[in-house]
């Protein structure tokens, strides 16, 4: 029956073989096939890994992301401090004419940096009330005085800062002897470490300083308030990221004439 069946070379080799398995009609060929070559599979495959150089370039590319990073990061840092500061100024502007508006004038004080007028509670504390001046203390029938405090003294204290600056802008508060006591103080968000006697920051006048990990607490410096008496002049002053009041940014013939003007790092808000 299958006597004129041949069979293919390949096969065995290929999907033609399962015609042997199969009753075919009697006459039927198989098919021609092409014979398929192949090649016998590696035992092992060969992996390849990184060369030296190109270790090298990546670490390389890692080190840049990184530093790039840390730039960006210190950016951003810079960029919310500056903003902390016009943020804060802006409440210590409002607190002054609130300020103003009850007791009609504001107060003689020791130091540019003293903002004891409008943090202490005088109200509940005898002995601070009885310092109250005349204007400042609270007329039923006018409806004026002190009503304070204006500020949240949170966060801040007491510091000691150089008598050599003045309250028109002038001398430096790095210079001289430190204040007799240190008085209550708003510090900005630039925090550094005390410059020797000054700028050393107590939770109250007779208290040791503000503990950091290896000596005194790194806070920032206070904010200064420059001729209040002077409408046209009266400005509310930071030092900067550097810490210090750069020379020239102080002597004006107005406060606007300050604030127009970028000199070192200083951050001016006029009271006008």
């Amino acid at each position: 029956m299958f006597s004129n069946f041949q069979a293919s070379p390949c096969t065995t080799r290929t999907a033609f073989g399962l015609l042997q398995r199969m009753a075919l009609p009697e006459g039927s060929i198989a098919a021609p096939c092409n014979t398929i070559h192949t090649r016998p599979l590696a035992r092992h495959a060969t992996l390849r890994g990184f060369t030296l150089v190109e270790l090298l370039v990546v670490i390389g590319l890692l080190a840049l992301l990184s530093v790039g990073a840390l730039v960006a990061y210190d950016g951003v840092g810079d960029d919310a401090r500056q903003q902390m500061v016009r943020t804060e100024m802006a409440s210590i502007s409002k607190a002054l004419k609130q300020y103003r508006r009850d007791v009609g004038a504001y107060p003689e004080r020791q130091h540019p940096a003293d903002f004891t007028f409008l943090l202490t509670d005088r109200i509940w504390d005898g002995a601070a009330y009885d310092t109250l001046t005349e204007e400042e203390r609270w007329d039923p029938d006018s409806a004026r005085g002190w009503r304070g405090p204006y500020l949240d003294n949170a966060g801040n204290g007491f510091v000691s800062v150089g008598i050599n600056l003045g309250f028109d802008g002038s001398g430096s508060p790095i210079v001289g002897a430190a204040v007799a006591q240190p008085m209550m103080a708003v510090a900005d968000p630039f925090a550094r470490l005390p410059d020797g006697i000054y700028f050393v920051w107590r939770p109250c006048a007779t208290c040791d300083p503000f503990d950091g990990i290896n000596g005194p607490e790194e806070r920032g410096r206070p904010y200064y308030l420059f001729e209040l008496d002077q409408p046209r002049k009266a400005r509310l002053v930071s030092a900067g990221p550097n810490g210090l009041l750069e020379t020239g940014t102080l002597a004006a013939a107005n406060c606007a004439d300050i604030y127009d003007t970028a000199i070192g790092d200083d951050i001016i808000l006029c009271l006008q």
